[in-house]
């Protein structure tokens, strides 16, 4: 038997970009010394290096990480550019930023103020040469915890999440990404719709079952919550009232918070009757694994992008 993990659906997908342009300064044509930009190096670039001699360079913006945060603020960006070592003030869609840190001439960290609404809006770096501006550098945006769930985690870590595609995509369903289930304490996590091709991919070991084949797009339309985690035999028991389990207390282990196993696909249904939940579907379950994989086995630590290799498989299962 396969261990048992549940989720809940109804989640709407949506659309949202994210991008800025950094602003600009003087030396904009192909040589660095002509500084008014007419293509002559003359007495005019001259006179304008003179008349800034002395003077605070104005400050400029090329990056800003993370590129999205929640409307409530709170959020700590961090800011690439140059001459930002004498930066006074970070002010993001008009507003101060709080916990300004000047770490050196390139790098300028701040916490995000709260704002009305969510969108795209400027980040503004103020220094004694001036003020640049950044044009939606940075896109506020709200989450929607489900009433049945409270909230773990709002917006996908890159430390996790490591494809941008992919968090773009968890943030524009406009839905938390990690939540816990109020009714069973299960943590799940958020699957934005999308499309995949569902099938098997034969490993280089192993070829595929005519079962398996061909393989087809499917799209997923609604963005669904997955449970983080198989449903563990304490969730069960709590539910169920006893636990079916072969390798369980005091036998084999101590910790109910193994999977649940030996159960079917009859003995389930009391589970999702009791819980509220229901089990993915095949192309739910594959699309989740799958997680942007094309290869036989997903991916892990040291191969994001997923594996053919049959001798790796110890890596992720058994």
């Amino acid at each position: 038997m396969k261990p048992l993990r549940v989720f809940l659906s109804g989640v709407v997908a949506i659309a949202m970009t994210f991008g800025f342009s950094p602003s600009t300064a003087h030396g904009q044509s192909g040589c660095a010394s002509d500084l008014n930009g007419d293509g002559v190096v003359s007495a005019d670039d001259l006179a304008i290096l003179l008349s800034d001699w002395g003077g605070t360079c104005l400050g400029t913006v090329t990056s800003v990480t993370p590129l999205y945060g929640l409307t409530s603020g709170g959020t700590e960006i961090t800011i690439n550019g140059t001459n930002l070592d004498g930066t006074l003030a970070v002010e993001v869609g008009g507003v101060a930023c709080t916990n300004l840190q000047v770490l050196s001439s390139t790098l300028v960290k701040a916490v995000t103020p709260p704002a009305k609404s969510s969108g795209a809006v400027a980040i503004t770096v103020t220094n004694a040469g001036g003020t640049a501006t950044a044009a939606d550098a940075f896109t506020y945006v709200s989450v929607i915890v489900p009433t049945w769930a409270t909230l773990i985690e709002a917006l996908p870590d890159p430390a996790v999440v490591t494809d941008a595609t992919l968090r773009n995509a968890i943030i524009a369903s406009g839905f938390a990404w990690r939540v816990r289930d109020n009714g069973t304490q299960i943590e799940m996590v958020l699957a934005p719709g999308g499309t995949f091709t569902m099938g098997c991919t034969a490993s280089n070991g192993y070829a595929c079952n005519s079962g398996e084949n061909p393989t087809h797009s499917v799209t997923i339309t609604n963005a669904f919550y997955m449970g983080r985690y198989e449903v563990t035999q304490a969730q069960w028991l709590a539910k169920m009232g006893s636990n079916p389990s072969y390798f369980q207390p005091p036998t084999y282990t101590a910790d109910t918070n193994r999977p649940v196993e030996q159960v079917s696909w009859t003995t389930i249904q009391g589970f999702l009757t009791a819980t509220g939940m229901q089990l993915p579907t095949e192309a739910q379950w594959e699309y989740a694994c799958r997680a942007g994989t094309t290869t036989a086995f997903h991916g892990f630590t040291g191969y994001l992008s997923g594996t053919n290799d049959d001798t790796l498989v110890g890596n992720i299962a058994w």
